[in-house]
């Protein structure tokens, strides 16, 4: 009961710190007469200058950039706001049309040099923008009318760095789509590295998010399957997917996944989501309190949402967006009347009322939010995706709670039933010698005797009774177990998708193998390469732990070198250890205090030049391995070395020799010597053959004394093998290490990378 009333506490108040933040005191000047001063503004500590306030407007006019100070045809309206009904020139804004936006920002000197950026929700429905005459950020296509307007719910901007300490700043805008106009949500200048900070911040906290809903919803439709009759679950998991889907349409993942789909299908698909996560609600806790909710108003709650489903995909985005505007009325009070519902039910005492209604407060509060954040009432955030999850968490909480009382309960039935077995001779043995005793009168007392073997009788089919309750609940215990297992091969499925695809090593190299073995049905092991800018960038890294938690990091790893290496372009590998490090380290929030947890991971990473074949290697506590034939090895002896931690290792029986090119001895994660990770260089040479691995294979316990395989006998069997095709060695490689573990278990994940070029 504590633990409960602790999560509902602790979650409402994290949620209501969360929004009176937003409404913290904002130190930044407001810009007035169409100039903001920041010349005093110092970005590093107060973070990014929002620019509000009084801008010059001019009205239907695309005013060509750096000439508008010259230009006495504007008017003055407020930053950020609709400019639907603001007064330019004595006369009110329509809805529909287009306009230059204009602010000069006065900045301090010392940001001269820095490298600037602009960042922004978006603005409706096309813009352009430019600084100092120089287009430095676009969403969609402005025009002068809306067939020639082609609008966009994502707008990109590009780093730039002042020529001067006085910026002009332009904005073209076109609305003709939806009824917000202009620059509705607010636009703020930072340093570039710290909106790149939060950026990836929010990606992250996206992807746990967005993750952990479809894990809830995994878990519930589980749920429904062994449960057929209990609808509830069914429509909690609809409504969990759509919950999901609505905070992926809130990121920029989902113009990453979806680029190819129009401005008009982006936004109805984000408000038909709206639509049937609260119809999905709705239900929701209409089968869970049948008799508390209203079948009428069930219906009402139907038609409420159907209707403007309907039209969301029959009508344009126009009249959508008004259609919409009301909507989100009805949405708050259909909230207010399930909280009345849940209240209601909690005054009946039904079991999870409590729960419920602490998470439909929260869930209350970011709709009430997000509501008057969209009509601009207040200054703060879409907080609904934060609002939903801890809402379906705690209903998690309170389906845990459940399984786990029914558990205890089993237990409880279990002692009962051990206890009664134990006791039931004796019971045997008492009425026995009674009968013996009364053997003389059992003519007179017959009907006596009758009932004490009708008591007997009673007894036993109790215990048989209780005995198979105790099955079922163990075959019930089965069942989840199994689907629980499901589950876990679903996420293999996963994890597997998300590793590199072999073609590009394919188009890359001569021949190339993966040795990939987890030790659960997830791995914290993990491989991955991509082509980037001519270099083919390869690692194979260790995280800590295995299973579930090592596939979490696996998949942090994996992300996180999508950013640094497809999105930024980097391809140096002491650079690409370093970003992934410091990423780690702010992902993990590690501080390197003393008994902190020092989750990370070790790899070895290399870069190749496709074109020269120059490659540049850098590790993590983990090594790469070259194979080269012994000829060619004299030039990297006598040419190459002296700049390489090196380790040459002979093979009797081959003309081959394997080099060990070590990394540094830090890991990535926090950790007391942080030092930058060495880069080392070699030439690489038609035929070399490269290895990468965790430690997993040479730290299994196994063979006839049950010791480790140990490195030296790796690299033996590398050596060994290293006159065969790259298939060969991998099937080598793993017969090997079949033959050593026996019948000892697998101790840790298994990953081998070979490439010969």
């Amino acid at each position: 009961m504590r633990s409960s009333i602790y999560i509902k506490t602790l979650s409402l108040v994290g949620l209501l710190l969360l929004m009176f933040s937003s409404f913290a005191g904002d130190k930044t000047p407001l810009a007035n007469n169409g100039i903001i001063n920041l010349s005093d503004y110092n970005f590093e500590k107060k973070g990014n200058a929002k620019l509000k306030g009084k801008w010059k407007f001019y009205w239907e006019r695309f005013v060509t950039p750096g000439l508008e100070k010259n230009d006495s045809d504007f008017c003055f309206i407020e930053v950020p706001k609709n400019w639907k009904g603001q007064m330019c020139n004595n006369n009110p804004l329509p809805v529909y049309g287009f306009g230059t936006y204009s602010l000069q920002i006065i900045i301090g000197k010392e940001y001269r040099d820095e490298l600037l950026k602009l960042t922004t929700r978006y603005i409706p429905n096309a813009s352009a923008v430019y600084i100092n005459g120089k287009l430095i950020g676009e969403g969609g296509k402005t025009g002068k009318d809306k067939t020639s307007t082609h609008p966009s719910l994502q707008i990109i901007f590009s780093e730039f760095i002042p020529d001067s300490d006085t910026l002009f700043l332009t904005i073209h805008v076109t609305s003709y789509n939806i009824s917000k106009g202009g620059i509705y949500y607010g636009i703020e200048l930072g340093l570039a590295k710290d909106i790149i900070k939060t950026d990836k911040i929010e990606t992250a906290k996206n992807f746990f998010i967005i993750g952990g809903i479809f894990l809830m919803m995994l878990y519930y439709f589980i749920m429904f399957l062994i449960r057929k009759k209990d609808k509830s679950s069914l429509f909690f998991g609809v409504l969990c997917f759509f919950v999901a889907v609505y905070a992926l349409c809130l990121s920029d993942l989902f113009y990453d996944i979806f680029s190819s789909f129009s401005f008009s299908v982006n936004y109805k698909i984000k408000h038909i989501i709206v639509y049937i996560a609260l119809l999905s609600m709705s239900l929701y806790v209409y089968n869970i309190f049948r008799q508390e909710f209203s079948k009428i108003i069930v219906k009402i709650i139907i038609v409420i949402c159907f209707i403007p489903t309907l039209a969301m995909l029959i009508f344009d985005v126009n009249l959508n967006a008004s259609l919409f505007s009301y909507f989100r009325y009805f949405g708050i009070i259909i909230t207010i009347y399930l909280i009345f519902v849940i209240i209601k039910a909690k005054i009946r005492k039904r079991d999870g009322a409590g729960i419920i209604i602490s998470g439909f407060i929260i869930l209350f509060l970011t709709i009430v939010n997000d509501s008057l954040h969209s009509v601009q009432m207040i200054s703060t955030t879409d907080l609904m995706p934060l609002g939903m999850f801890l809402f379906l968490f705690l209903q998690t909480y309170l389906l845990s709670s459940r399984f786990n009382n029914a558990f205890v309960k089993t237990e409880e039935l279990s002692a009962e039933l051990k206890h009664i077995n134990k006791n039931l001779e004796k019971i045997v043995e008492e009425r026995t010698a009674e009968v013996v005793m009364q053997k003389h009168e059992i003519e007179e007392k017959n009907e006596e005797l009758s009932q004490l073997l009708e008591e007997v009788i009673t007894q036993r089919d109790e215990i048989e009774a209780q005995r198979d309750l105790v099955t079922n609940q163990k075959e019930k215990i089965e069942v989840i177990h199994h689907e629980i297992s499901q589950s876990i091969d679903y996420a293999k499925r996963i994890q597997q998708s998300i590793l590199s695809d072999t073609a590009i090593l394919k188009k890359n190299v001569d021949d190339y193998f993966v040795l990939f073995r987890p030790k659960d049905k997830v791995s914290g092991d993990f491989y991955w390469w991509n082509e980037v800018e001519g270099h083919l960038v390869v690692t194979a890294a260790d995280c800590t732990g295995h299973g579930v938690p090592g596939s979490f990091m696996s998949m942090l790893g994996i992300s996180f070198l999508r950013e640094i290496i497809i999105k930024e372009y980097i391809v140096h590998p002491g650079i690409i250890l370093k970003r992934l490090r410091k990423e780690i380290i702010n992902v993990l929030k590690q501080k390197g205090v003393t008994g902190e947890q020092k989750d990370g991971m070790d790899m070895a990473l290399v870069s190749i030049n496709l074109s020269t074949k120059m490659m540049e290697f850098s590790g993590a506590n983990n090594p790469l391995y070259l194979i080269r034939s012994c000829e060619a090895n004299e030039d990297l002896k006598n040419n190459e070395t002296t700049s390489l931690s090196y380790k040459l290792e002979y093979n009797t029986t081959s003309s081959n020799q394997l080099i060990e090119i070590k990394g540094d001895k830090m890991p990535i994660a926090i950790y007391e010597r942080m030092d930058k990770f060495d880069t080392k260089e070699i030439q690489l040479k038609k035929g070399d053959q490269l290895y990468m691995f965790s430690d997993g294979y040479a730290d299994q316990f196994g063979g006839p004394a049950g010791k480790k395989f140990k490195y030296k006998s790796f690299k033996e069997l590398l050596l060994k093998n290293s006159h065969l095709d790259m298939e060969q060695q991998k099937n080598a490689l793993e017969n090997g290490f079949i033959e050593w573990i026996g019948n000892l278990e697998q101790i840790d994940d298994v990953v081998v990378i070979g490439i010969r070029i």
